[in-house]
């Protein structure tokens, strides 16, 4: 298996994805014809939730991956974002009580065993190759009581891990990948502190390391509003482009439109990445791309006043 061959076969399940044409079919359609119309649109399999056919199809897309993906490893570590949002589940479940088995089944780790493996505190069968992070994780949280900091926690330990691995295997649509999400997470920390009126205290608790957008410049940051914030960032990596997002936010103080224009971003730097025909760029865009299409299908099902305008483009 090379990239070509990989390449070539994404390029052929892209024109099935639901752009916002398709997806418009769906507007205001009650709850279980916008199920049944989904599924006769080529998309998931039948469930009595939407949830169920999301997930079925997000896990029909990573068995697809898996079979043509020449670097199955280099995969592992994109697809460990996942575990690390499965990770915070169980902890928050374990630590406050708050009991959402919603889990992502498209990770590394077997949930039941990850599960299994934080609740008791025996990791003999998780894998010699995650085991000593779930350990670091089970050290670095203990005693934390605030959700926040738990998140951030459990967030950094699988940072560190990823990106010590991109150390080694230099693969740069990856580092581009996490990079960038690391900077406009933190971007978000930081808007969101400040409508809080929250301290930068309370933004340092959450900061997430590794990305090229240091804590010294979100403190400088912290202060700005209006203009002054939008072209702070105008100088890192990708700065025109998140001036720009941030421009638009101080137009309309929308938190959410912002978050809509930082996942755009996200897909348009990776689309960047997918012409590097021998790298797994092509691979996590189109992994990406299938993530925007089940966040525009959740907005279309929960509000049925969506318009064109509000979905996600790719």
């Amino acid at each position: 298996m090379d990239y070509g061959y990989a390449i070539g076969a994404i390029k052929a399940r892209e024109t099935s994805l639901l752009d916002k044409t398709k997806l418009s079919k769906l507007f205001r359609c009650s709850d279980e014809e916008f199920r049944t119309s989904l599924v006769d649109m080529g998309y998931g399999s039948s469930s009595n939730t939407l949830e169920g056919i999301i997930t079925s199809e997000m896990l029909k897309t990573k068995k697809f991956l898996e079979t043509i993906t020449p670097e199955s490893d280099v995969m592992e570590l994109f697809y460990l974002q996942n575990d690390a949002q499965n990770t915070k589940v169980i902890y928050k479940a374990k630590t406050f009580g708050l009991h959402n088995e919603n889990y992502l089944n498209t990770g590394v780790i077997d949930t039941a065993l990850l599960a299994e493996a934080i609740n008791s505190g025996n990791y003999d069968r998780i894998s010699d190759e995650y085991a000593p992070l779930l350990k670091k994780i089970a050290v670095k949280t203990a005693g934390i009581k605030n959700a926040r900091v738990l998140s951030a926690t459990i967030d950094n330990c699988f940072f560190e891990y990823i990106f010590d691995k991109l150390e080694v295997v230099k693969e740069e649509a990856l580092a581009v990948y996490f990079g960038t999400f690391v900077n406009l997470a933190n971007i978000l920390t930081l808007i969101r502190c400040q409508t809080l009126n929250w301290g930068f205290d309370k933004f340092s608790e959450m900061y997430l390391d590794y990305g090229s957008i240091k804590k010294d410049d979100f403190l400088s940051a912290y202060s700005l509003a209006g203009e002054g914030l939008a072209k702070h960032f105008i100088k890192k990596d990708y700065g025109e482009k998140i001036s720009k997002c941030l421009k638009d936010y101080v137009d309309n103080l929308d938190l959410s439109k912002l978050e809509k224009s930082f996942d755009e971003l996200k897909l348009k730097i990776m689309k960047d990445s997918s012409l590097q025909f021998s790298s797994v760029g092509p691979l996590v865009y189109y992994y990406l791309e299938k993530e925007a299409e089940a966040k525009n299908i959740r907005l279309i099902y929960s509000n049925h006043e969506t318009d064109v305008a509000d979905l996600l483009s790719y």
